[in-house]
């Protein structure tokens, strides 16, 4: 925890750059993250999400130096307003781009809303 003058206050680790690790393990940060509506609007991301294009199956997503096949990828779809469908995303490297689709037992692989995924690089 950080303190100013008995406030909190912003903590920096590594603000010049240097890997960070934590644990026992050795665990690092998330390399990308973000949540994005199904019109493909970004509602928040780190910094090197550039974009969205959304396709009938979900979305593809630009990531400022691209993704590899060793990163893990994770996505959720909180599905709103549903039906109680189960829903399932599934992540897969396109070219440099990360794309997930979308499914659920009613309508099969479409675009949800909205997407949360994050992305680890071992």
């Amino acid at each position: 925890m950080a303190r100013n003058n008995g406030q909190t206050a912003t903590l920096y680790l590594n603000a010049n750059g240097g890997n960070i690790t934590m644990g026992p393990n050795q665990i690092h940060p998330a390399y990308a993250y973000g949540k994005i509506l199904e019109n493909g609007t970004i509602v928040s991301a780190s910094s090197n999400v550039t974009g969205v294009t959304t396709t009938s199956t979900g979305f593809i997503v630009q990531i400022s130096g691209g993704i590899t096949d060793t990163d893990i990828a994770v996505a959720s779809d909180a599905q709103p307003g549903s039906t109680g469908a189960p829903v399932v995303a599934r992540c897969q490297r396109s070219g440099s781009n990360l794309r997930i689709y979308t499914w659920n037992s009613l309508d099969n692989w479409e675009g949800r809303d909205p997407v949360s995924f994050v992305i680890y690089r071992p």
